[in-house]
């Protein structure tokens, strides 16, 4: 099934993006609000995920888009015919390095879903202890299968991602050499590598890096 949104032009009050290709979004300041979600054509079969699973997507499409997550500039498929690829754009988080910030994730989820955990990485780079720099890989539990909860939404998975900007975690690395200066406290050379790559590799608004 695919979902369709319709979209009017309104003062945006919050810089939300919903459920649009990443490469329409005019960064930092999208305009276009959904009024509501419609499910019509069916999608091609090769992407058509089980019932339940596409029930469960969509009713977390449904939910995102009535109670936005303030961690995210934009969440939804990368396109209406394809349920189980979607996409994202993370944001910094004030009084921290990455402040201003702005990240985009592939999402890669199962056709089990929710009982198996998406597949999460980073497509915009990242200095982050937690987050390999030159694949996007993600170390997080909850994203194993041992740890992986059916109670958990894609949304409220990135919510986990976007608090290891807050909370790195050096002492499981995927970038060594970041957790490397926190690990022998030297947090301003940390922070001053982290400012930069925040503000050199920020997401464009032109589609995925």
């Amino acid at each position: 099934m695919d979902v369709h949104l319709i979209f009017l032009d309104v003062p945006a009050e919050q810089p939300h993006a919903f459920s649009q290709p990443l490469d329409s979004i005019q960064n930092p300041f999208p305009i276009h609000k959904p009024l509501f979600l419609l499910t019509t054509r069916i999608p091609r079969p090769s992407t058509m995920p089980p019932q339940n699973t596409t029930q469960r997507l969509l009713r977390e499409l449904k939910d995102y888009t009535n109670n936005p997550n303030e961690a995210l500039l934009h969440l939804g498929p990368v396109n209406e015919d394809d349920l189980l690829h979607w996409e994202a754009v993370l944001k910094g988080v004030k009084g921290t390095p990455y402040e201003d910030g702005l990240w985009a994730l592939s999402i890669t989820i199962p056709p089990n879903y929710p009982l198996s955990p998406p597949t999460i990485r980073f497509t915009t780079r990242i200095s982050h202890p937690n987050i390999s720099f030159t694949t996007g890989e993600i170390c997080l539990t909850l994203l194993t299968s041992e740890h992986w909860s059916p109670v958990y939404t894609v949304s409220s998975t990135l919510t986990a991602i976007h608090q290891l900007l807050t909370d790195p975690r050096p002492d499981s690395p995927l970038n060594v050499d970041i957790a490397a200066l926190l690990r022998d406290g030297d947090i301003p050379a940390w922070e001053s590598i982290v400012r930069y790559y925040t503000q050199e590799e920020r997401w464009k608004g032109r589609g995925m890096y």
